[in-house]
């Protein structure tokens, strides 16, 4: 008790004395190319692979995304829950994971859609009580103001969206106050 450790070289990584896990709540960050991530949503099902252990698949459900692509690599990163891991599933492993497509439905099972979640931070209250959001097309490099229906859920700074966003959609957190439908930006990597 009160020790104090101290990094022997400038890797910040050094000064870590000890790295704690909960091997029941594995997760696997996946980059998914922005092509494909419109086909990817929060709650979606997913089957997980580990390379340690060839032929066994995990199931899996998408817990989040993160709120910045990584335009080097033209990819959006999604969290993915490991089911029930084995305990030879460790930390940094690698994996590969397979995006299971919502099965199909009949008509009138009252089964509704999946729920779209948003930062807290990336919805505008504005005066007359709507909310908006600034949705960017990474395409075309520029921001579309959309209106927005936040839902009643509310988890970890993330709140459901009923409508004006879809699943992969992504959103300008805490935009700047004069920012307007149609301006240019860039999409950068803020290590998230």
């Amino acid at each position: 008790p009160g020790s104090r450790v101290m990094p022997l070289s400038d890797d910040m990584d050094a000064s870590r004395a000890a790295v704690i896990y909960d091997p029941a709540r594995l997760q696997v960050r996946v980059d998914v190319p922005l092509a494909d991530a419109a086909r990817v949503s929060v709650g979606q099902e997913a089957r997980v692979e580990v390379e340690v252990l060839p032929g066994r698949i995990f199931g899996g459900i998408v817990t989040r995304l993160v709120n910045e692509a990584d335009i080097q690599k033209n990819t959006l990163q999604f969290k993915v829950a490991i089911r029930e891991p084995a305990p030879e599933v460790k930390p940094e492993m690698l994996a590969r994971v397979e995006f299971l497509a919502a099965a199909a439905r009949p008509a009138g099972d009252g089964a509704g859609p999946v729920t779209v979640f948003a930062p807290e931070g990336a919805l505008l209250r504005e005066e007359g009580g709507g909310v908006a959001a600034f949705v960017v097309d990474p395409g075309r490099g520029r921001v579309e103001r959309r209106a927005v229906k936040p839902g009643g859920s509310r988890t970890e700074g993330w709140v459901s969206v009923e409508s004006g966003l879809r699943p992969g959609d992504l959103l300008v957190e805490a935009p700047p106050a004069g920012l307007a439908d149609g301006d240019r930006v860039r999409v950068v990597d803020g290590g998230r």
